[in-house]
């Protein structure tokens, strides 16, 4: 057994030990090194020889804080990025400036895309010119309406003789109106989108945090599709995707009007009053969305998002194609996802072109036939008052009624959905050769050459409803060949 020295001995001599273990090689582990987070360890003093009763005991050095050690706990964390701390937090200068920046640049980016939307615009909006034999077929309101326009012969009117040339309509626009009329309708595009994404992203919150899932545009997945949302990464991906749709449904909804008073910017000369935004939306019939437009506007609206919300969850889940394992094959399923919307979009949005030029119109025209009946009462009380005073103004003399909408070329009818896109295709205008064309000269079996009369087909055919299609697939395979040559998440497009 041990005696008592022995104890007091040996627990002197592991004192030592145990308080600088850390700092002393582990005969286990001679390599390791201990990390250096934490405070240090308090030093233990060796046993000093004992001092006399009347000695005064040595001042110690103070101890250190531990706000004055807070760094050095944790000393590979930057606390003035990561935690916001001390000179790395932004002032409201810096903020107000990113917020500035944000806004000049989205504004140039419509600046830059505003003439070709101008031009994509009156091409879906232009009806050709139609034959005797199509003219009489036509239903009596569109040949009232086309006689009454081919009678003004305005100058700002556009003679266009291709439906599907961006580049003629751009030209025809700058020699008429200059400058203004190619980017015309700038701020209100520019409204438009900013509004289009903050109330599609709060509406998006709003719904996922009703239906308890995550928010789709904040999942943040690798490689997502062109509308930017992810929902492969959601516990209910089906929900998910419903609320992206339903939230693009809502918007579509709520910016219809302000969607209407765009169109008529657009379609409009620059010379057409008012042409602020707050005006034209006084001028509207309504201030939601009427319903001769509602099912094209929520087609419209949900049809290009679920595509777009659905690639992603369709590539992965069922055709099994990830954009880490196959990124090159998932790059190419997106951008032909991509042109697939684009496809789908074009007739859709040429209808919704179309039906709202037809609400607007309708909704002038009426207001001119109640102006045109007051004034004739008021006129007819006048001359009743007069007794008999000889009216100074013939018939002949009034001048005719101004056009509800002028619009730049002459639009065609709105016959609902499925009505306009079939008389688009079948029955708007001809395609074929011009008149006056050569005869195609055959040769028959006997050797005879006959001439041949070329004949045009009537309608515009499948490309009447795409017009405009050309921007945005060149703009897609801009995208989609400077993330492939850069790089950028192997398979994000």
């Amino acid at each position: 057994m041990l005696s008592a020295d022995d104890s007091i001995h040996g627990h002197h001599s592991l004192s030592p030990l145990m308080a600088t273990s850390r700092d002393q090689p582990n005969p286990l582990r001679p390599y390791y090194i201990p990390p250096s987070i934490g405070l240090p360890s308090d030093p233990v003093p060796n046993a000093a020889p004992r001092a006399s009763p009347s000695a005064k005991p040595s001042a110690s050095p103070p101890k250190p804080s531990f706000g004055s050690q807070a760094r050095d706990i944790l000393s590979d964390l930057d606390y003035g990025v990561d935690l916001s701390l001390g000179d790395g937090s932004p002032t409201v200068a810096e903020m107000a400036k990113k917020l500035l920046d944000q806004a000049v640049w989205n504004y140039t980016s419509v600046l830059f895309a505003q003439p070709f939307e101008v031009a994509k615009t009156v091409l879906q909006l232009h009806s050709p010119a139609q034959s005797d034999e199509q003219r009489n077929q036509l239903d009596p309101e569109d040949a009232r309406r086309r006689a009454a326009a081919a009678a003004r012969a305005r100058y700002d009117e556009l003679d266009l003789k291709r439906s599907d040339s961006l580049l003629e309509v751009l030209s025809q626009l700058w020699t008429k109106e200059g400058a203004w009329g190619v980017w015309k309708g700038t701020n209100s595009t520019f409204v438009y989108n900013f509004l289009l994404k903050t109330i599609e992203t709060w509406m998006r919150s709003l719904l996922s945090a009703l239906l308890n899932v995550p928010d789709p545009g904040l999942l943040g997945g690798y490689g997502v599709g062109g509308g930017g949302l992810d929902v492969v990464d959601s516990p209910n991906p089906m929900t998910s995707l419903a609320v992206a749709v339903a939230a693009a449904g809502i918007t579509g909804l709520v910016l219809a009007p302000l969607d209407m008073v765009r169109t008529r910017l657009l379609v409009t000369p620059y010379t057409a009053t008012p042409r602020a935004i707050l005006p034209n939306l006084r001028s509207l019939p309504t201030f939601t969305v009427p319903s001769p437009l509602l099912p094209i506007t929520l087609l419209h609206s949900t049809i290009p998002t679920f595509i777009s919300a659905s690639t992603p969850l369709f590539l992965r889940s069922s055709l099994h194609i990830d954009p880490v394992l196959t990124p090159a094959t998932y790059s190419v399923c997106t951008f032909l996802s991509s042109a697939t919307e684009l496809f789908i979009k074009l007739p859709l949005e040429t209808v919704l072109r179309r039906g709202q030029v037809a609400v607007l119109t309708d909704h002038a025209r009426r207001q001119q036939d109640f102006s045109a009946h007051t004034s004739f009462r008021s006129s007819s009380s006048s001359r009743r008052s007069r007794s008999g005073s000889p009216s100074k103004r013939s018939s002949s003399q009034v001048p005719p009624d101004p056009e509800p909408v002028p619009a730049v070329v002459d639009v065609g009818p709105y016959r609902g959905v499925l009505g306009t896109m079939w008389f688009i295709v079948r029955e708007e205008g001809s395609t074929g050769p011009a008149p006056g064309a050569a005869p195609i000269a055959r040769k028959t079996a006997a050797g005879v050459v006959r001439y041949q009369q070329q004949k045009a087909n009537k309608g515009q055919g499948v490309p009447g409803l795409v017009r405009g299609w050309r921007v945005g697939f060149w703009g897609l395979v801009g995208v989609w060949g400077a993330a492939m040559l850069g790089g950028s998440g192997g398979g994000e497009f």
